[in-house]
């Protein structure tokens, strides 16, 4: 089918639904404008959804929500709401929280109700700026501005608001850059940077400073054949933090969030890497630090002299949030001092033996995808399941002094080759080695799960010895397990 003739199909299907006012019918073919422009943006694998009315709603949104079981791509949903029903909002309510379920990122809306508060949260979704500037374009009824408002309000962030400094921190595989991702990957990339630190990370790494490049400089004289030659200039070249505090203080009016997202923030060597951007982390404090003569003529040149975000130093924009994560098992490579920790929140991230992961009201937020995980021996026979054996190993790891929460395993240590499936390869060389490595090696034979006298090379050539050593390391678990009075581990084998 023609993408025209579609657009003009979903437009009529509207036009069909009863119950809706004739004194509407202009914004059926601004509604056909919008179809033809989207789709002219987007390529066939894209599906696209009309809501429309009330009961349709619903009606419609379990029909898309189908179409995403089935694998395609909801990305542009247009809803279309009118004055003829008292009651839109608990159906837009509904059609909200299927759309957030299913990770909609782009929605455009046309409503005539303007005291329904859901449905500038519907268009809040917008993120794609082609499609925003197209809808401006020829469907000029669309009121950006209530995007914009929403915006204002939380931030597609309700998640953590404006103008954070958090760190996301917990024991290795819990899900900490996953949740950063949670935050940014539905937004466009000009809203964030993500980058991550370690041993050699400085302060022109995160900010920015000069760097060699080449450029070819004309030496020939005038009437001679041109020649040239390539010399040497040094120019300041921004990094991650500069191009996010110019992107923020660019759009500070609108109050747009921008992310700058940090990995393994205790990898670094924070005193060095933020230099005197450290005072500006004290959100509650009106401080500002005065810049290096290079970077000030940078942000001039970007943002202008008289610019409130360089015109008094170095100021960090309320739209702006810090989030990094930390993985507590590392957190002796850079200590941070306590000046510096108390200039952050700090959310723990647990590790979660439950199918399902709750809020703090204990109610449903996401399924548990690590409690499917087994692992299987060669023959793909499965062993035991993840979440019984990381449970089991951690409260041994808990109860030893010597190593603590810190060296727990998380719900994601380890990715499974499919859905759920954990070979006895993958298992080996990194569960067991890390096991081995980083936390029991020189631990007693009491509070080992290495049965005496056995090694990490034991466990190869994995084929002929590891399915065996396996074994021996869950009967071990289960000794400890019967001593100390806790659950053991169960195995199908």
């Amino acid at each position: 089918m023609a993408i025209t003739q579609e657009a003009k199909n979903i437009s009529d299907s509207i036009k069909s639904i009863p119950n809706l006012s004739s004194n509407s019918s202009h914004k059926y073919d601004s509604t056909q404008k919008v179809l033809q422009s989207v789709f002219d943006l987007n390529d066939h694998s894209t599906y696209l959804y009309t809501l429309s009315g009330t009961g349709n709603i619903v009606v419609r949104t379990q029909q898309a929500q189908m179409q995403v079981n089935k694998g395609s791509k909801l990305e542009i949903v247009v809803a279309v709401c009118t004055f003829d029903f008292k009651d839109t909002s608990g159906y837009a309510k509904y059609a909200l929280e299927l759309l957030n379920h299913y990770g909609v990122n782009s929605v455009v809306y046309s409503w005539l109700n303007s005291s329904n508060e859901y449905i500038p949260k519907l268009a809040f979704g917008i993120q794609n700026s082609k499609v925003v500037n197209k809808i401006k374009e020829v469907w000029p009824e669309v009121v950006v501005e209530e995007v914009k408002k929403e915006r204002k309000k939380s931030g597609k962030d309700s998640v953590i608001g404006t103008g954070k400094n958090i760190i996301f921190f917990g024991a290795p595989g819990t899900g900490k850059s996953y949740k950063i991702d949670q935050i940014v990957n539905e937004l466009d990339k000009k809203y964030w940077e993500r980058i991550t630190f370690h041993p050699e990370f400085d302060y022109a790494s995160f900010v920015g400073g000069y760097k060699p490049i080449s450029e070819k400089v004309k030496i020939s004289l005038e009437g001679e054949p041109e020649k040239f030659k390539e010399e040497i200039k040094y120019t300041f070249t921004p990094q991650a933090f500069t191009n996010i505090y110019i992107r923020a203080w660019e759009e500070i009016d609108e109050e747009i969030p921008y992310y700058l997202c940090i990995e393994e923030i205790n990898r670094g060597n924070c005193s060095e890497i933020f230099g005197d951007i450290f005072q500006l982390l004290d959100r509650k404090s009106n401080y500002s630090v005065s810049p290096s003569k290079e970077l000030q003529d940078h942000l001039i040149e970007k943002l202008g002299e008289g610019h409130e975000g360089v015109k008094n130093g170095l100021k960090l924009p309320p739209n702006l949030s810090i989030i990094a994560s930390m993985n507590t098992s590392d957190q002796s490579l850079f200590p941070m001092d306590s000046a510096f920790k108390r200039r952050w929140d700090w959310e723990y991230i647990p590790i979660n033996y439950e199918e399902n992961y709750t809020d703090e009201e204990d109610d449903f937020e996401a399924a548990n995808k690590s409690y499917d995980y087994v692992l299987v021996d060669s023959n793909e026979k499965e062993i035991f399941r993840w979440v019984d054996f990381i449970k089991t190993v951690n409260i041994i790891i808990k109860n030893n002094p010597n190593l603590g929460m810190d060296k727990c395993i998380g719900n994601f240590f380890v990715q499974p080759e499919d859905d759920k499936t954990i070979t006895l390869k993958i298992f080996i060389n990194k569960v067991i080695f890390y096991l081995w490595n980083d936390v029991f090696k020189d631990e007693e034979d009491s509070d080992n799960i290495f049965p005496q006298g056995k090694f990490y090379e034991d466990f190869f050539p994995i084929k002929k010895n590891g399915i065996d050593m396996i074994h021996q390391i869950v009967q071990k678990i289960n000794e400890i397990a019967e001593i100390e009075k806790f659950e053991k581990l169960k195995t199908n084998q």
